[in-house]
This record gives C-alpha cells, structure tokens and sequence, in this order.
C-alpha cells in the first residue's frame, strides 16, 4: 500500500497506472461517471483499497476492475452525509484488504 500527502496526488497516481474512470457508488451498483454505464457488485472486482487521511476527513479510494476490462476507482469519505449502500456491497468493498498491485 502507498502512503500519499493529498488526495489529489493519489488519484494522479492511480491515473498513472491506468485507472483512469471514476465510478460513483450508489446503493447496490457503480456508475461510470463518463459512459453512465452501471455495474452490478458481480461486474467488478476489488483490485486496491487505500485510505487517504486530508483535513481530518478519511477518505476510501476503491480501485477496481470492471468484467469487460475497464479500470477505475470509486472515491466514498464515511461521513454523515454519505449514501447508503446495500449489504451486498458492503460487502464487495470490504473484503479486500491486501492490495493485488504491484
């Protein structure tokens, strides 16, 4: 796992290595933020889970892979204000903690 100073300098990075489409969460699929294509939680997999601590905030960038080969991330900060989301994808999310990246 990668330790980075800023948000925005993890997200660069990640760019770097090719995932490059952001994803929106939602209650129980992921939504390409260019193609508005959705992802059911059987259409992807977990690739990195990092969290990036900035201005007291803890923020969880999923990198993912989708079952056509589109790589990206998905950006969730556990605040008061976030959506909910099914058990199933709890679940997705969260069963990944040792990164697959090299």
């Amino acid at each position: 796992m990668k330790k980075f100073k800023s948000f925005d300098k993890a997200i660069a990075y990640y760019k770097q290595q090719g995932f490059a489409q952001e994803f929106r969460l939602s209650f129980d699929t992921i939504t390409a933020l260019e193609s508005k294509k959705q992802f059911d939680t059987f259409d992807f997999e977990v690739i990195s889970t990092e969290e990036i601590t900035e201005d007291d905030d803890v923020i969880a960038v999923f990198l993912i892979e989708t079952n056509n080969g589109i790589k990206g991330y998905i950006v969730n900060d556990y605040g008061h204000d976030s959506d909910p989301v099914s058990i199933e994808m709890i679940d997705k999310l969260q069963l990944k903690n040792v990164s697959k990246l090299n």
